[in-house]
């Protein structure tokens, strides 16, 4: 089988997509981690990033409460307000575990912030410096797991490179 799709046939499958979108607007769109950063600092030697994290319920029922799980390299310096931590190992990498529950109920619809901003008390920092700089070369990640009581579980990853501008 071939990979190409000739414009007509890419335009086909979009147009189906959105009628079934339509027809069925009980089916909730992918769940998933908005993972992003944000420099609080930058020196010609460091930079330090606050790691942001939301979520928005795209089910029909409320979760009654929340528990997510960042995983940090464990080379990479980290600063975690209100985390318990922890040291945990994936295939073989030693990662900060960062865990933080939330009794927060969150509607259907609702957007929560999962790992908090500037204004709010916990908060994760990391930081980049020449000798994380030159370990990123080995495609280091971010991994992440995010919980809730009547939802399968949120797992992603998203590159060190690509959370950082140094």
């Amino acid at each position: 089988m071939g990979t190409k799709y000739s414009p007509a046939e890419l335009r086909a499958h979009r147009d189906q997509w959105w009628q079934h979108c339509q027809s069925h607007p009980e089916e909730p769109f992918s769940p998933a981690l908005d993972v992003r950063f944000k420099a609080v600092i930058r020196t010609a030697e460091v930079h330090r990033y606050r790691l942001l994290a939301s979520y928005t319920n795209p089910y029909k029922e409320a979760h009654s409460g929340w528990k997510s799980q960042i995983f940090i390299p464990k080379f990479v310096p980290i600063d975690a307000m209100e985390y318990d931590v922890y040291e945990k190992q994936l295939d073989g990498i030693t990662y900060h575990l960062l865990e933080y529950a939330s009794n927060e109920k969150v509607y259907p619809g609702e957007h929560v912030e999962v790992v908090q901003s500037i204004d709010k008390v916990f908060f994760i920092e990391y930081e980049v410096n020449d000798k994380v700089f030159c370990r990123l070369h080995e495609n280091p990640h971010i991994v992440w797991r995010f919980f809730t009581d009547n939802a399968p579980v949120l797992e992603g990853q998203r590159s060190l490179s690509d959370l950082q501008e140094f």
